[in-house]
């Protein structure tokens, strides 16, 4: 009788899991509304540390800006001052939809970013950064070099 009992809710939770089962793979299969390209912007400023007698005004403070338009299927990169930035916006198989960001600087890649989307993906992060946030980022020898990236959907 235990053993009778014992079975039957193996039954059940196994129908149970198969069932939800098969809900979580028909919403993975529902059609991808993915935005038409991603822009990603790289900052750039040479010092972020004012000295005495320094001014905020000095070119070296002043954040110099490059922007780039990926659409979807492609990949784009540029450079600002000794960063290099490649940004893809790509599907397939194994990754689904997905945006990589790398970052190298001297021609050496220090990072790399998959952001793997929804089906209907949104820039999630206040004060317009985004679905990257906004990243910071040093040069790994030129310690007072300050760079930024962030990436947001565009339509």
């Amino acid at each position: 009788m235990i053993a009778t009992t014992l079975l039957l809710k193996v039954c059940l939770w196994s129908v149970l899991l198969a069932v939800l089962a098969g809900c979580g793979h028909a919403a993975l299969t529902e059609p991808a509304i993915l935005p038409s390209g991603v822009m990603c912007k790289l900052f750039w400023r040479a010092s972020d540390t004012l000295s005495r007698g320094d001014s905020d005004s000095d070119p070296k403070f002043q954040l110099q800006e490059r922007a780039i338009h990926v659409e979807r299927g492609k990949e784009s990169d540029f450079r600002l001052a000794d960063a290099a930035i490649k940004v893809s916006y790509r599907s397939d198989a194994h990754e689904g939809s997905n945006v990589i960001v790398q970052v190298s600087f001297d021609d050496k890649p220090m990072v790399r970013w998959l952001y793997q989307l929804s089906s209907s993906p949104k820039s999630q992060f206040v004060g317009g950064h985004g679905f990257t946030g906004l990243v910071y980022l040093r040069h790994p020898t030129k310690r007072s070099d300050d760079y930024q990236f962030m990436c947001e959907f565009v339509n």
